[in-house]
């Protein structure tokens, strides 16, 4: 039994051993890929590799090693096309007081999000991993953030803020000692200059760095600089310097020229009248095939030929691709991304604590003037569905007048006819004076307003009472109806009841009741028929003018 318990214990204690063993050995990879990460990034990330991930463990090892090789990834200047690496790693150390990861992870972060063209986003990381720097005192990091920071800036077209981070950056580098990191920040220092208008400055510092680079044999910085000398005596004015500048770049093994580079270059040959060079430039970058595409002539090349139609296309093809990369959106996002950035801070146990009743109030106040309107809207309806009535009934007592006048003076009237209209113009009376006298609803009013309608529509489409009507003031007028109808042709029905309505005298508001329409059309139908009688030339025309005119 004792031997039993023996072989337990000694079982127990190798497979802790071989447990801590393991987690010794995961620690000691991690720390070898650290120790290089920074110097030797393709060392590291192959170490990285080869590491086991899985879910066995622990969790603090995996973010570690998500780090490292996101970090990895960064310093060898690798494309990453996910952040579902360096997000592992800031889940992880955003919970931590691990201010060094914390400030790695975000810089990646960044990083990735400029490769993507998220320029905002990329600022806030930025901004985030500046502030943890700043804690540690990292010059060297502070520097590479300041120099992010510049070509964000650069990108977004704000030259005061590109030049700000660049002259901070070159700062920061220079107390690390380390001048190939420093010389690339001092040419987008110079570029900066450049883009601020200060050439001389800018020229002055891609000199320094050409000499500097010469002494310690960085063949590749050297010829950056020399392409930033170049732009920076384009900029001067002194074309034929910047052409030597741009002939020895383009001329050199280390240089990598962009479609900027070549235009330029371009341009500034046809400048100075060096057209020989210029073709060169054709011949090696421009002279296209079926297979390997040239670049796009620059308008300057086309003006020197004389081929105004081909340099017309070309500017407009160079204004589109300048202003594709500096237009208003990028630099709007990027302002209100620093803005949004340093205000939330400050204000968001503000904005908390304020929000209910901020939204509440807006919402209150926008119901109140919703209702207000509401009302105002319904009142404005009923005062003018009102004054629409009372016009209406006005109107009706002033038609009854006229058609008893008018019913008595037409004798000719047959007796159904005459009883008809009269039964008419009784109720019609009736309801006038129940409208005016009693003190009633607005609904009834409205049914009162609507039979009075009826009734009128029945008068003016009762066709005895207006032949009648036609007879008697014909009688009384020297056949004044009958000589209008015949000697004027071409008018309608309509025409012939407003000049019979006329000639019986009816009143503005009467002919307006009658004829179903408003002033305005009375007194148009009287310009036009005086029009027609005047233009037909008949003899009795005066006459039916004079009615007209009544």
């Amino acid at each position: 039994m004792s031997q039993i318990r023996y072989i337990l214990v000694v079982f127990i204690v190798i497979s802790l051993l071989a447990g801590c063993g393991g987690a010794v050995k995961s620690d000691t990879e991690l720390d070898r890929a650290e120790s290089f990460v920074d110097t030797c990034p393709d060392s590291a990330i192959a170490v990285l590799q080869a590491y086991p991930t899985d879910s066995t463990v622990p969790a603090a090892l995996r973010a570690r090693h998500a780090l490292l090789l996101s970090r990895a990834l960064y310093k060898g200047m690798y494309v990453i096309d996910s952040d579902s690496l360096i997000d592992i790693a800031l889940s992880y150390y955003d919970a931590t007081d691990n201010v060094v990861a914390r400030m790695h992870g975000h810089m990646v972060k960044g990083y990735y999000l400029l490769s993507m063209d998220d320029y905002s986003a990329a600022m806030i990381e930025y901004l985030t991993a500046l502030e943890y720097a700043s804690i540690l005192d990292d010059h060297f990091n502070l520097g590479m953030i300041h120099w992010f920071m510049n070509i964000l800036y650069n990108r977004s077209g704000n030259a005061v803020e590109e030049l700000r981070h660049a002259r901070l950056a070159v700062k920061e580098l220079e107390m690390n000692g380390d001048f190939s990191y420093t010389g690339e920040c001092m040419l987008g220092l110079s570029g900066a200059e450049q883009n601020s208008g200060n050439y001389v400055e800018a020229l002055e510092i891609a000199r320094i760095v050409r000499d500097t680079a010469a002494v310690i044999g960085d063949s590749s910085l050297l010829v950056k600089a020399v392409k930033n000398i170049g732009y920076a005596e384009y900029g001067s004015g002194n074309t034929a310097e910047a052409l030597e500048c741009m002939k020895e770049y383009l001329g050199s093994e280390y240089s990598h020229p962009d479609v900027k580079d070549i235009n330029n270059t371009m341009n500034m040959s046809l400048m100075v009248g060096d057209h020989e060079y210029a073709e060169c430039l054709r011949e090696t970058y421009y002279t296209t095939s079926d297979s390997v595409p040239g670049l796009a002539l620059p308008s300057s090349y086309w003006l020197v030929k004389g081929d105004y139609r081909r340099a017309y296309e070309a500017e407009r093809a160079d204004n589109l691709y300048t202003d594709s990369c500096y237009n208003e959106i990028i630099v709007r996002d990027m302002a209100n991304s620093i803005n949004g950035f340093y205000r939330q801070k400050s204000m968001d146990a503000v904005i908390k604590a304020t929000k209910g009743r901020i939204i509440f109030f807006i919402l209150s106040f926008a119901v109140i003037l919703i209702l207000v309107a509401c009302v105002f809207y319904i009142r404005l309806g009923v005062k003018k569905s009102q004054a629409r009535r009372d016009a209406l009934m006005l109107a009706s007592k002033g038609l009854m007048d006229d058609l008893v006048a008018t019913m008595e003076s037409i004798a000719g009237i047959n007796e159904s006819s005459g009883n008809f209209i009269a039964l008419q113009l009784k109720e019609l009376d009736s309801l006038c004076e129940t409208y005016f006298t009693s003190r009633t609803e607005e609904k009834s009013q409205d049914t009162i307003a609507k039979k009075v309608k009826m009734i009128v529509d029945k008068i003016s489409t009762d066709s005895t009472f207006y032949k009648g009507m036609c007879t008697q003031l014909d009688r009384a007028n020297n056949n004044v109806i009958s000589r209008f109808k015949d000697q004027i042709p071409g008018l309608n029905d309509v025409d012939h009841h407003f000049f019979t309505y006329r000639t019986a005298k009816f009143s503005m508001p009467s002919l307006c009741l009658f004829l179903n329409c408003d002033q305005k059309s009375i007194y148009n139908r009287t310009y036009r028929l005086r029009r027609r009688i005047e233009e037909s030339g008949v003899e009795d025309k005066q006459d039916f003018i004079d009615i007209l005119s009544k």
